[in-house]
């Protein structure tokens, strides 16, 4: 079953109980918390999306890195793409150069960006990302060992991928899934 926001909150609504695995970046002590993170440190490899080595598989520090090297090039970013690519940094890095996508003053050449375009791929470019990092044995083992919880980033901060509330508010999070829609893109995460 493809679980979906709005599946979850009806069933909230008919007084089903969840357990949650809340994670939230690099906060925990927990090994396995912080693997969830999309800036969590683990090479993996995925295939580059363009030029003429497109489908080579090639190394990448952390899942934040391929999700905004693909945004570089929803945008035709290839400045941006190429500084992406460069391995090592952690995800803070990454997500930076990620806001500079489409920015026509350093890149005439990209389109600009716009919320609309990236909001209707973003999703897509995430599973994308995340697809690739979890095909390691020992995080793919972490995923799995989740079990029927609902995996909630709880970054008390983020309200575009997080519920914006720490991971110990229980009931904070049923609150939020059942009674907020989705925040305007106020630049929380890119």
């Amino acid at each position: 079953m493809k679980y979906t926001k709005e599946w979850l909150k009806e069933e909230i609504k008919k007084g089903k109980e969840f357990s949650y695995f809340g994670f939230w970046g690099q906060k925990s002590e927990l090994i396995n918390e912080k693997a969830m993170s999309n800036f969590y440190k683990k090479e993996f490899k995925a295939p580059l999306a363009h030029g003429k080595n497109k489908g080579d598989m090639v190394s990448f520090t952390c899942s934040e890195q391929y999700f905004m090297y693909l945004k570089a090039l929803i945008f035709n970013d290839m400045l941006v793409a190429k500084k992406i690519l460069v391995n090592g940094m952690d995800g803070n890095y990454y997500k930076s150069l990620g806001r500079k996508v489409g920015d026509l003053e350093n890149n005439p050449k990209a389109k600009p960006y716009d919320d609309s375009t990236w909001d209707s791929v973003r999703d897509k470019a995430m599973y994308k990302a995340l697809y690739f990092k979890f095909k390691d044995p020992q995080l793919k083992q972490w995923l799995l060992d989740t079990g029927d919880s609902i995996i909630v980033e709880a970054s008390p901060m983020d309200k575009i991928w997080g519920v914006g509330l720490g991971k110990t508010n229980r009931q904070g999070i049923y609150d939020c899934l059942l009674y907020t829609s989705p925040s305007p893109r106020d630049g929380a995460t890119s």
